[in-house]
């Protein structure tokens, strides 16, 4: 072939690719909401552990358009990424000999499969643990506020960088296979690739904080010992990593039961009336009943229901009233009225109604349900709280009434449309 068919060939193929990618635009775009409510489910789960507003918020009127319109792009490019592979590989594979097709076939499928477990652990593991870490940070000092402009590059470079870390055994192998560098020179400078993952890890990562760099820095560790054990495999290295591996797989089951473990009783139910749901709705609760994370619990008699969310923590739920627990000393107000009793500065109660979070330290406060929104009165101390994008606090003896945000609003027309306007059409 000339070199203007080649061109030609060239642009066809770009072309194709374009076609296809535009198509899983419009695929994507089209289910924008859910593909939205994925990539936020780490924020989401992380805000209802920490008892703060799930919503990710935007500062400018554009912020919401262009969030869906990258993450729309994003998803449409891997989604396409297999054909353009493919597009690519059909153009250069007829300039190459049958000794380096055989090693692009071998290798690709593995790189493939890496880069996929890369961003799987990434968006799975490492980002859930990081943004959990860097959001309880200076609690319950700070409240913060996210916006969606700030998360989508922040989960977006984490699962890139997660995925493109876990080339590093196949990079390892593939150098070691042209004999750029031998196998024992891997195992002779392990120490000074210990600080260069270090400080690879320091510079991927979007977030200066060092907990976030050794989550990603650990997994390097690993993988370049991987990288060892694929270059030459010797049987006690092998049975060294499989171990490492094992442990590594384990840790999120091994949490998962502590968890599960240290909030059995996460609450009690000292005295009352009222109902607990575990899986079936079982009445008549004999004191003191434990309340696990995900139980809900109803007061229905005249007599308050007496929770005990922690060693210093009581809670009385009132007549109609229910409640969720979140969480470890987290509790959501469904309806009716709670009343939140703090005695000591080292335990805090998180209470959420809505989009409203509240912490409540060492202090009193007494939290109304209404039909139009919430109403907290502090009776000691001071009580913060976190809705609609402001913080602030409400001191002792004052109130506050947090409106919700869906509410049914008065029709605008002519003063013949309105009800009780004056003559003028200026309302009363």
């Amino acid at each position: 072939m000339t070199l203007g068919e080649h061109l030609e060939e060239l642009r066809l193929r770009v072309f194709r690719c374009l076609l296809v990618l535009i198509a899983a635009f419009v695929v994507c775009w089209l289910w924008k909401e859910p593909l939205m409510r994925l990539v936020a489910r780490p924020h989401i789960l992380t805000m209802r552990r920490l008892g703060l507003p799930e919503v990710l918020r935007v500062t400018q009127y554009p912020e919401g358009f262009f969030a869906y319109l990258k993450l729309t792009l994003v998803a449409a490019l891997a989604l396409s990424v297999p054909y353009i592979l493919h597009q690519v590989w059909a153009f250069v594979a007829v300039g190459l000999y049958a000794r380096e097709r055989q090693w692009v076939l071998r290798f690709a499928p593995v790189s493939f499969l890496l880069f996929a477990g890369g961003m799987v652990f990434g968006f799975f593991v490492l980002i859930p643990i990081g943004l959990r870490f860097l959001a309880a940070m200076g609690q319950p000092l700070f409240e913060p506020i996210f916006t969606v402009g700030a998360y989508l590059p922040l989960v977006g470079l984490l699962t890139l960088a997660t995925g493109i870390v876990f080339q590093l055994p196949l990079a390892m192998l593939f150098l070691a296979r042209l004999g750029v560098i031998a196998p024992d020179q891997y195992r002779r400078m392990r120490r000074y690739a210990i600080v260069i993952m270090l400080f690879t890890a320091a510079v991927v990562t979007p977030t200066p904080d060092p907990f976030t760099q050794c989550l990603l820095a650990a997994p390097m560790l690993l993988l370049y010992e991987v990288g060892i054990v694929a270059c030459q495999p010797r049987w006690r290295h092998i049975l060294v990593v499989s171990l490492m591996v094992l442990m590594l797989a384990a840790a999120p089951v091994a949490y998962h039961f502590y968890a599960r473990w240290r909030d059995e009783r996460a609450a009690l139910v000292t005295h009352g009336d009222g109902q607990v749901w575990r899986g079936e709705m079982r009445a008549g609760v004999v004191p003191p009943t434990p309340v696990a994370v995900g139980d809900e619990c109803v007061a229905s008699g005249a007599t308050p229901m007496r929770l005990a969310l922690g060693e210093a923590i009581e809670a009385d739920l009132r007549q109609g009233g229910r409640i969720r627990l979140a969480g470890r000393r987290l509790v959501h107000l469904l309806a009716g009225e709670l009343w939140v009793h703090s005695h000591r500065v080292e335990e805090a109660v998180r209470v959420r109604a809505d989009e409203v979070a509240l912490t409540i330290e060492n202090a009193a406060a007494d939290l109304i349900r209404e039909e139009d929104g919430l109403r907290v009165v502090v009776a000691r101390g001071e009580v913060r709280f976190a809705a609609g994008g402001s913080v602030g606090t409400i001191r002792a003896g004052r109130e506050r009434f947090f409106p919700r945000w869906e509410r049914e609003v008065e029709p605008v027309g002519p003063p013949s449309w309105r009800q009780g306007a004056n003559s003028e059409g200026k309302r009363p």
